[in-house]
């Protein structure tokens, strides 16, 4: 529906559109780098990446990198310390990320737990779970 929709967007908006969309992916990139999309999970008594990009974390993570773009150069000087948080804040919200939950209450409670993401690294180098 979107993509019927969007088609018929005037060309300056798929312009910006696409501006928008080279400009979050090339930091997602940047910033977390090819797990960037991959989820932590719990498999086989251990935990390890579930090392394939999903949805879930797609959606969440390139919606709140979109809303942050205006802080770029500060998210690319933490991305070791996003790195390094990911495993921890996917562990304490294994639950928000199943996948087999999709309603739009589930994501907007992605959204916000990987804004609350953003805004622990940048202000701790770390995350620290605000529960």
């Amino acid at each position: 529906m979107y993509l019927k929709q969007g088609n018929s967007f005037p060309e300056s908006t798929r312009d910006d559109l696409a501006t928008l969309f080279e400009e979050t992916i090339a930091l997602v990139r940047e910033v977390l780098g090819e797990k960037a999309f991959w989820l932590w999970r719990f498999r086989h008594n251990q935990w390890n990446w579930l090392a394939r990009p999903t949805t879930s974390a797609y959606d969440a993570v390139m919606y709140v990198f979109s809303q942050n773009l205006h802080r770029a150069a500060e998210l690319r000087r933490h991305a070791e310390d996003f790195r390094a948080a990911m495993p921890v804040f996917y562990q304490h919200h294994v639950q928000a990320f199943d996948a087999r939950t999709t309603n739009m209450t589930n994501l907007r409670e992605r959204d916000m737990l990987l804004g609350r993401l953003v805004e622990s690294v940048v202000e701790h180098g770390r995350y620290v779970p605000s529960e």
